[in-house]
């Protein structure tokens, strides 16, 4: 259990979210620069189960929509 509880998900946390989302392969330090964040509240953002559950929840949609459009290409050459 972390010594403090993690930060619940808010409307300001959003920006991080566009950042991880943009380019998940962005290191944290790159986008605690990007939205004047600290190192470590991004750390402690990206860990919180709340920011977790809407960055899959979103991943999941931007799978589902791309997967969604493949099948309708691939059904309409058939």
């Amino acid at each position: 259990m972390p010594k403090r509880p993690y930060p619940r998900y808010q409307r300001r946390h959003h920006a991080i979210l566009l950042a991880a989302c943009r380019d998940p392969g962005k290191k944290q330090k790159d986008i605690a620069k990007e939205t004047g964040y600290s190192e470590s509240q991004v750390s402690r953002i990206m860990c919180s189960p709340d920011f977790l559950e809407t960055y899959n929840m979103l991943i999941r949609e931007a799978a589902d929509q791309a997967r969604s459009k493949w099948l309708e290409r691939t059904h309409v050459r058939t």
